[in-house]
Formats: structure tokens, C-alpha cells, sequence
């Protein structure tokens, strides 16, 4: 069986950032196009904005409370029943 193991803050950094990076390349945009048309640049912009923005607040988030997990963070700050 595994035993628990937790990763540092930067390795959360990074995960969330490759993750965001990948969504936003592949998935997001044939999304955005067909809802977009012309106007589609602009969406991105505002897409890839917004997207920075999460980066930065899950960042700041690891860094805030480096012993803690994901699931026990977001205990922390949306209680548990959330």
C-alpha cells in the first residue's frame, strides 16, 4: 500500500501551472471559437487573463499553508461541508 506523501509548494506551483498551460492550449480553444466567431482573440485574451489570475491565487495558497494538502486546505477555508 502507499504510503502518505505530500509535495512542496513550488511542485503545487508547478502541476497547477502545466495543468492550466495544457487546458488552455488544447481543450480551450475550439471552445472559444465556435462560440466566438471573429471576435475569438478577444476571448482568449480574456481567457488566458483570468487563467493567470487562478494561477496566481492557487500559488498563493500553497505558499500560505506549505503543510497542508489540497483537501485539507480547502476544509480550511470552505469548512467541511463544502
Amino acid at each position: 500500500m502507499l504510503e502518505s506523501e505530500k509535495i512542496s509548494s513550488k511542485q503545487f506551483a508547478i502541476l497547477v501551472f502545466m495543468y492550466t498551460v495544457g487546458s488552455s492550449i488544447l481543450i480551450i480553444p475550439s471552445i472559444l471559437t465556435a462560440q466566438a466567431k471573429q471576435d475569438a482573440w478577444i476571448a482568449a485574451i480574456i481567457a488566458a487573463v483570468l487563467g493567470v489570475l487562478f494561477v496566481i491565487l492557487y500559488v498563493q495558497l500553497a505558499f500560505q499553508s506549505p503543510n497542508l494538502t489540497l483537501i485539507e486546505l480547502c476544509e480550511k477555508l470552505f469548512c467541511k461541508w463544502f
